[in-house]
């Protein structure tokens, strides 16, 4: 314990506190984590980061254990709900190829970036976090894009980024209302008729 007290960082303090935390409740889960949010909030960090090497990539982008100082979700749907209308649905191409180094630039991948982005310090679901961006995605299928992200080199600098973009659209929006953007209906722009000529042409 006075080694933990002692380490001059988080992150250090989360290594030596790793001892602690492996193997309990292994069957249930990290059940340390569920009380997190009545701890002290460094004390909540150490146990985050104590607990970071057997999180998936939800549970990682939820306690925001990328960042130096993890804290537990605090983030309502309504805070979702305002990031998401800063936010495409699928994640700007210039943080895609900046992040995606490795790993396929999919329209779906790029897609999985933004649902991550809302995942993070949030308690919503992958799949709630895809409807909201307009993402209609299956959980599996969503579950295997985020692992496959986090399987990837860079995961823990993708987590650092997409922190930090959460933070920031939360803080200040965004120029463009994609939210509004989603909800708009274009149907009547261009009928099937119109279609087809512009297609013949």
């Amino acid at each position: 314990a006075l080694s933990i007290l002692a380490a001059p960082t988080v992150v250090e303090a989360g290594m030596r506190a790793r001892w602690l935390i492996r193997g309990q409740n292994a069957d249930t889960g990290p059940a340390e984590l569920r009380s997190c949010s009545q701890d002290n909030g460094v004390a909540t960090a150490i146990v985050i980061k104590a607990s970071t090497e057997r999180l998936g990539p939800e549970l990682q982008l939820r306690y925001r254990s990328g960042s130096a100082v993890p804290s537990a979700p605090n983030f309502q749907l309504d805070d979702v709900t305002r990031i998401a209308r800063a936010l495409p649905r699928m994640m700007w191409t210039t943080w895609s190829d900046q992040l995606l180094v490795g790993l396929p630039s999919t329209t779906e991948m790029r897609s999985a970036l933004s649902i991550a982005t809302l995942l993070i310090g949030s308690s919503v679901r992958a799949v709630e976090a895809g409807d909201i961006l307009g993402e209609a995605a299956s959980a599996n299928a969503l579950n295997q894009r985020l692992w496959l992200l986090c399987g990837s080199r860079q995961w823990s600098s993708i987590c650092a980024q997409l922190i930090r973009l959460s933070d920031y659209l939360n803080r200040y929006g965004g120029p463009i209302d994609y939210g509004r953007r989603r909800a708009l209906n274009y149907s009547s722009l261009l009928g099937d008729r119109d279609w087809q000529i512009v297609c013949g042409e």
